[in-house]
């Protein structure tokens, strides 16, 4: 009880070693009155913990004196053996007596006191050291796997009930543990089994730095342990950072997801688990890494916007142009063009990302383009111009007009979508525009007047719609769900009338019907997805809709009263009932 080991017991209730329970119950309630848990929450509990600790002390020193004033059984039975026969004799004496009984307890006491004075003191160290000695004989390399069954076996032994010597063998322990040296099983299974995660301040009382030390290394096993987990599993940033070796370069700093992944992880550990990086990883590797992240960079996917948007901007400033180039120049004046422009493109857009302007940029997105006026705002707006457009305009500036609004549809819409189209999706979007712009080239097209640009800025706008499916654009709807197979019926009735009348029309008469198609078309969109599954099945559904397309525009030629227009309104009242089929055998509203 007044080993070096518990001195801080004593020094936390503020009292000298003492055996009296009510002694510790006053100077714990003295205190208490001073350290207070909402002032001082980390003292509060170390007293909480010392006034425990405390009790522990007095009730085993108690229970060890008990077992040393108890004669052997031998005496014992000897004693029994006189005590029947003298019994009455000895409670008449103490009866007529009393003064002579009680200084005989009084010698008793005395004796006891004198007995366990003289013997000599129990070094608990020594014990400690003898049992730690033990233990690292056990502990063979073949046998560290297993450290945690021998350490739970091992302390099952008497010699750990007591408490200095418990205390001095995980002093031993914690030696071990903060040793640079020691294996990572083994101290993974001394700090659990003694669970110093949760309350090691008795070590901390004795040696602060040592046991800092000790939970320090534990804590960057178990980070480590978790870094060499996740790349197993494919973590390429977890395998960059695990390396010994500082890399020259990397690809990988042009790929935007592992440049985000890296830096939230270089941040964590610097802020959250400096311990690893100061006990497991290599220094320079991750200064490497910290740095290179850190660095402004045009990444990959950030090209390809920006050769995008050029490719668009070229677009459309052809389609203005072209009757101010001479004709026999035009080839060579758009080959320059384009060249220029998409090396403008591309140097816009890493001047953006080396003046943080494209950092700026992207909070800004990040906080605006989920509204849902950014979401269905432009609708109205394509649903206009892409009407007009089936029209056939003779002026320029009409064709100017229209091409103006469809470029700020186009912008619009992959503005409300960039967030949510991964690669599969950017390329379907892509290959469908194409398709679609590719048939106004070649002059099967419902918009008469338009060549394969402003095709393609009419067909993107609807490849992101179809993309992002019904589920979405329903959901922003004020509609409730048990309203939309009522709404899907009424737009396959309206739909049925409209596709019938399509039929009937001659070619000089189409474009009402044709006109009425295309917007019931645009609004079917909402409640309909245009894929039945993912993955492969997915791909076969866009490519079953694209053969139909493509069929349709070449029957217009052929058929006159079938419009291209009526096609997809076919199309889409196709899909409306796959909807309704899977949707009635699954239970969801979509499928």
């Amino acid at each position: 009880m007044h080993s070096e080991w518990n001195q801080w017991i004593w020094s936390a209730l503020d009292i000298p070693p003492s055996d009296d329970e009510r002694t510790v119950k006053r100077a714990y309630a003295k205190r208490l009155k001073v350290v207070r848990p909402d002032d001082d929450p980390e003292k509060f509990q170390a007293l909480r913990q010392a006034y425990e600790r405390a009790l522990a002390l007095i009730e085993h020193s108690f229970s060890r004196k008990d077992e040393e004033l108890e004669p052997p059984a031998a005496a014992q039975d000897a004693v029994a053996a006189g005590q029947t026969a003298a019994h009455t004799e000895v409670e008449t004496a103490a009866l007529s007596q009393p003064a002579a009984g009680k200084r005989a307890v009084a010698l008793h006491q005395d004796q006891a006191s004198l007995l366990e004075a003289v013997q000599p003191a129990f070094d608990a160290a020594a014990a400690a050291d003898s049992l730690w000695q033990a233990l690292m004989l056990k502990m063979t390399p073949g046998q560290l796997r297993y450290t945690s069954a021998i350490l739970a076996n091992f302390v099952k032994t008497e010699d750990f009930e007591n408490f200095d010597v418990r205390d001095a063998f995980e002093f031993h322990a914690m030696q071990y543990c903060a040793s640079q040296n020691a294996d990572q099983t083994a101290r993974a299974a001394m700090v659990e089994h003694f669970g110093w995660v949760d309350n090691a301040q008795h070590l901390f009382q004795h040696n602060p730095e040592l046991a800092r030390t000790a939970l320090a290394r534990y804590q960057a096993d178990q980070g480590y342990k978790w870094l060499e987990n996740a790349a197993i599993v494919g973590s390429k940033v977890a395998l960059a950072l695990i390396q010994t070796v500082v890399p020259k370069r990397s690809m990988r700093l042009y790929e935007r997801k592992f440049v985000a992944e890296m830096k939230e992880l270089v941040q964590r550990i610097r802020w959250h688990s400096s311990e690893l990086l100061a006990y497991r990883l290599n220094a320079e590797v991750f200064a490497w890494w910290e740095r290179q992240v850190h660095t402004p960079r045009l990444s990959v996917h950030s090209g390809v916007v920006a050769l995008l948007c050029g490719a668009l901007v070229f677009g459309l400033l052809r389609a203005l142009c072209a009757s101010l180039i001479p004709e026999k120049l035009q080839d060579a004046v758009a080959l320059a063009g384009f060249a220029l422009i998409e090396a403008g493109a591309l140097w816009l857009a890493y001047l953006a990302v080396k003046k943080g302007i494209l950092q700026r940029v992207m909070q800004w997105l990040y906080a605006r383009h989920l509204t849902k006026r950014v979401q269905v705002g432009w609708m109205p707006l394509f649903v206009l111009c892409s009407t007009a457009a089936m029209f056939d305009l003779r002026g320029e500036w009409a064709h100017g007009l229209i091409d103006a609004g469809l470029f700020a549809c186009l912008l619009l819409s992959s503005f409300a979508a960039w967030r949510f189209l991964n690669i599969v999706g950017f390329i379907i979007v892509v290959l469908l525009a194409s398709v679609l712009g590719g048939i106004g080239g070649l002059g099967f097209s419902i918009f008469p007047g338009f060549g394969f640009w402003e095709c393609s800025l009419i067909a993107l706008p609807i490849a992101t719609m179809l993309v992002r499916g019904g589920e979405y654009y329903y959901g922003l709807s004020n509609f409730s769900g048990s309203s939309l197979w009522k709404i899907r019926l009424a737009w396959l009735g309206i739909a049925g009338l409209v596709f019938y009348l399509g039929t009937l029309a001659t070619p000089e008469h189409y474009i009402v019907p044709a006109v009425a198609a295309w917007i019931w078309s645009l609004l079917s969109f909402p409640i309909a997805n245009v894929y039945l599954g993912s993955g492969a099945t997915g791909m076969r559904v866009y490519a079953f809709g694209l053969v139909t397309i493509v069929a349709s525009a070449v029957l217009e030629k052929t058929i006159p009263s079938i419009h291209l227009t009526s096609t997809m309104l076919l199309v889409m009242a196709l899909f409306i009932g796959c909807n309704i089929q899977v949707c009635r055998d699954s239970g969801r509203k979509f499928s």
